[in-house]
């Protein structure tokens, strides 16, 4: 009788039992290897892994097993059945294979661990039953079921060890596990046995030799090589593409700033990508941080809604429950303090079962997403400027601001159910799709003008500004609204403004020129005629100072609308300021056309106008030059009509003329002398004649009247009524005034104290407003008493701004000095001026006495006159008398004095003293004596 386990050190060959554990160690370390890749592919292709794993593991464990029972040397011949021998090799490797998939499929490493413990033992047995031995074999039931336990327990202890232990500890504890299982297994089994040697039973001749079952064994031990060999092979190369899909994953995740987390449900490893250790800002180096130190990591008001998530996919792990997709979104504050916004995914992962096995998850650092969201809000939302966004295929409105929505009138809902093309109108429709299809991208400062319609129906002008951008992961286009209405109206108005006149709507002298310049063009190209008309209204500057500005504004205004009566649509009118018109006629055949005008418009402008319930009447005078003949600039034209206006004011006004080349002489004759006379004051070419007035009761002088004379360099003496007109035209008779006032008073200062002298005063100088304070320095200067000063004035004064002359009048009259009424009966209501202001005089004026002989009407004036003077208490002065004639017929009609050529020319002022000498004052008063 042979018990195998007492002759174990007598009867094994040692070298075959150290093979055996080789194989068994090597076959462990490659089929958990090998497991452990079937257990990552478990959500791919795991069949493959599994099936090379239990393969290995089984043949392995097989082969180990079968040369440590070729070890054995009982003494007597032995062999193996060959279908027991083969149905052990298969056992091993199915039951291996069975185990392998109870612990992937249901993730219980305890069962399907002890089913490969069972697996094991199986294949032993079967091994043993295979024996064929001149010899009996018993079996001892409480050794075998001690090894079955033995290979079943550590088993399963080795894979649960393997799932749920450290990744490399675990493997290694895994692989002595299994060693012990195995060799627990065989060695107890072993015990098992006795062997009882017996002649009567003879060894099959069919059976396997051992040397024959050595080469079963040497190619299976080939083919576990190869197998391992191939999957170390495989695993590597696996590996090398793992370490690079790693690195690629690591490098996009960097790109992306997402990083991702993964645990395993069975061990509760956690696992974090390097970017989420950079997101949460912290050391890679270090384990993740779990339970409260991983909750200390979030912003305290997320904390709450993220602590939820544990003990959800503890519960859904726990009841294998499918958990909902998590979506998170969150802060974090980083062991630094900086605040990071942090948006979370994750979800559990199944096996090919539908049992939880991990849970994987993404943290994408949105920060600047976050940031650029606020800033988007803060530029979109909150901006006074319309904006919106849109979708470039369908032209919907996506999103629309509160500014586009009160600008426009409808409500964001409303908004949002239109599309572009429902706020512009027909005509733009296929504009605005061609400009989306081929600018899609176009932006910046826009180059058209389009058209909206709010939701009342207004159509106001916009400018777009636009931008591709994305919108809710889809393509759209940002457009922000410029709304020019206002500015283009108001843009229109001062176009309208500079190139037209603000009081009668009339085109300015800008618009005429314009206007002018395009009719000269036709003129060169078309052989076109046309005449520019020049006029201006008589009489209107005395309407505007007697009535105000206010009525004459209402006058030109009314004038105006008479022109544009007179014109047909191609003709046009302007006003160049004051009561200045010109006229564009085109279309001209000849210059009769252009008279026919020119008349009507005399004949129209001269008609009453009643102006705030005043008749009014004017007149008017035009200057005609027509194109090509009187000019080909608009300059020259409208000198030229310019120069024929003042040739119909000198023709009598209220008609027209046509230009002529000999009207320029006139004009530039003019220019000189205005050039001369303001020249002339500082050249001291002026000097003060007196003109002695004479009482006529005694013949004696009782003053003189200061006249002013102009010696011209080259011209000699020029006439006043020559010079004066221009001086008042340009204003120059204001200085010039003053110079005679102070000439006349130092002059007069040395007179004999009964002598007067008379100024005269121009109604331009009643403008300037100082008229009072510059007599009185002028008396305070010469030292004359201001009763020996006259101040002669012209009816003239009180039809403009009556109201302030007389102030100024009375202010004259405060100072001392007398005012007398020169040229009396040639103006306008003489008796209403002599009952507002009682003047000191009232002087004839010399047409009365110059047609005394020819005209009995002008006897009758003069006598009409010197009655209201003598019933006034105001004496009268007769001018310009020259015949004794004249004089006697004066002195009949009452006159109180007189002047000149009878008595005396007007002399300068050296000659005073010949006029004033007792011999000649005698003689004179003698002849004026008899002659009465």
């Amino acid at each position: 009788m042979l018990r195998v386990y007492d002759s174990l050190t007598e009867q094994y060959d040692l070298r075959l039992v150290s093979l055996a554990a080789l194989i068994c160690i090597a076959t462990c370390l490659i089929s958990l290897n090998l497991f452990v890749r079937a257990n990552d592919a478990a959500r791919d292709r795991p069949l493959p892994w599994l099936f090379v794993a239990a393969t290995v593991f089984g043949a392995g464990v097989w082969a180990a097993n079968f040369i440590a029972e070729l070890a054995f040397e009982p003494g007597f011949p032995i062999g193996y059945d060959a279908g027991l021998t083969a149905i052990s090799f298969l056992a091993a490797i199915g039951t291996v294979w069975l185990g392998m998939s109870v612990v992937l499929r249901y993730a219980d490493p305890e069962e399907g661990g002890a089913m490969i413990g069972a697996g094991i033992a199986a294949m032993h047995y079967i091994g043993m039953a295979a024996l064929r031995a001149p010899a009996q074999l018993h079996w001892d039931a409480g050794y075998v079921l001690a090894s079955v336990a033995i290979a079943m327990t550590f088993a399963a202890a080795a894979m649960r060890v393997l799932l749920r232990g450290p990744a490399l500890g675990g493997r290694l504890m895994a692989v002595v596990l299994l060693i012990l299982a195995i060799a627990g297994l065989h060695f107890t089994a072993m015990a098992a046995v006795t062997f009882v040697p017996d002649p009567l039973i003879a060894v099959p001749g069919h059976a396997i030799a051992p040397n024959i079952l050595a080469i079963a064994i040497a190619t299976v031990i080939v083919l576990i090589a190869a197998l391992g060999l191939l999957g170390v092979t495989v695993d590597n190369y696996l590996a090398e593409r793992l370490r690079r899909s790693a690195d690629h994953l690591a490098r996009a995740q960097r790109i992306a700033h997402t990083g991702s987390i993964e645990q395993d449900l069975r061990t509760g490893a956690i696992e974090w990508s390097g970017e989420t250790y950079r997101i949460f800002g912290l050391d890679p180096n270090l384990p993740p941080p779990v339970g409260e130190a991983f909750l200390a990591l979030f912003h305290p008001d997320d904390r709450a809604a993220c602590e939820t998530q544990g003990p959800a996919h503890q519960t859904a792990t726990a009841c294998r429950l499918h958990m909902p997709r998590v979506d998170l979104r969150f802060r974090i504050v980083q062991p630094g303090g900086a605040v990071r916004w942090v948006h979370h995914e994750s979800e559990l992962v199944l096996d090919q079962h539908g049992l939880a096995v991990r849970w994987i998850g993404t943290y994408r650092d949105e920060t600047e997403a976050y940031e650029a969201e606020e800033s988007f809000k803060l530029v979109f939302e909150d901006n006074p400027v319309p904006m919106w966004l849109f979708d470039p295929e369908t032209l919907k409105f996506l999103a629309v601001n509160d500014a586009a929505g009160i600008h426009y009138g409808y409500d964001r809902g409303s908004f949002l159910k239109l599309t572009l093309l429902d706020i512009v109108p027909q005509r733009d429709r296929d504009a605005i799709e061609q400009a989306i299809r081929n600018r899609p991208g176009a932006g910046g400062s826009p180059s058209h003008l389009w058209q909206h319609f709010k939701a009342d129906g207004t159509e106001i002008d916009v400018l777009t500004y636009w931008r591709r951008t994305v919108f809710c992961d889809r393509p759209a286009q940002l457009v922000a609204i410029m709304d020019v209405t206002a500015k283009r109206q108001a843009e229109a108005r001062i176009a309208h403004m500079a190139h037209h006149d603000a009081l009668t709507g009339l085109p300015n002298r800008v618009l005429f020129h314009e206007r002018l310049d395009e009719a000269l063009l036709r003129v060169r190209r078309d052989q076109d005629k046309f005449a520019v008309l020049y006029l201006d209204l008589d009489e209107f500057k005395n309407v505007n100072d007697s009535l105000g500005h206010a009525a004459g504004d209402k006058l030109l205004m009314a004038a105006a609308d008479r022109l544009r009566a007179c014109l047909r649509g191609s003709d046009m009118v302007a006003r160049f300021g004051g009561d200045e018109f010109a006229v564009l006629q085109v279309g001209l055949a000849g210059p009769p056309e252009a008279g026919i005008l020119a008349e009507r418009i005399v004949t129209l402008l001269s008609e009453p106008y009643d102006i705030e319930g005043e008749q009014v009447v004017i007149g008017t005078s035009v200057g005609i030059a027509l194109a090509p003949a009187d000019g080909e600039t608009s300059d020259q034209l409208l000198r030229n009509a310019d120069m024929a206006l003042y040739q119909a004011k000198a023709d009598g006004r209220c008609t027209f003329c046509f230009f002529q080349p000999g009207m320029g002489a006139g004009l530039r004759a003019h220019h000189t002398l205005e050039l001369d006379l303001r020249k002339a004051l500082g050249a001291s070419e002026f000097e003060v004649y007196y003109q002695p007035l004479v009482t006529l009761e005694t013949g004696v002088i009782s003053g003189f009247e200061a006249l002013l004379r102009w010696h011209h360099p080259l011209r000699g003496m020029v006439a006043p009524a020559e010079f004066i007109p221009v001086a008042e035209e340009t204003g120059l008779i204001v200085p010039i005034g003053e110079w005679v006032l102070r000439q006349a008073c130092a002059e007069a200062a040395a007179w004999p104290d009964d002598l007067k002298v008379a100024v005269n005063l121009s109604p331009v100088q009643f403008k300037k407003g100082n008229l009072p304070q510059m007599v009185f320095a002028t008396l305070a200067s010469t030292g004359l008493p201001a009763a020996r000063l006259e101040l002669e004035i012209t009816e003239s004064i009180f039809l403009a701004e009556s109201k302030a002359n007389l102030a100024t009048l009375r202010r004259l009259r405060a100072l001392g000095v007398s005012i007398s009424m020169d040229d009396f009966g040639t103006g306008y209501s003489g008796l209403s001026y002599l009952r507002a202001f009682p003047c000191d005089k009232i002087k004839i004026d010399r047409s009365f006495i110059s047609e005394l002989s020819e005209s009995p009407d002008c006897m009758a004036i003069i006598k009409a006159i010197t009655n209201l003077g003598s019933n006034l208490g105001i004496p009268t002065l007769a001018e310009g008398v020259e015949t004794e004639k004249q004089l006697a017929w004066l002195r009949e009609a009452g006159c109180t004095e007189m002047q000149g050529y009878l008595f005396s020319r007007p002399v300068p002022t050296s000659e005073i003293a010949e006029l004033l000498s007792p011999r000649r004052n005698c003689r004179q008063a003698g002849e004026y004596l008899l002659s009465a």
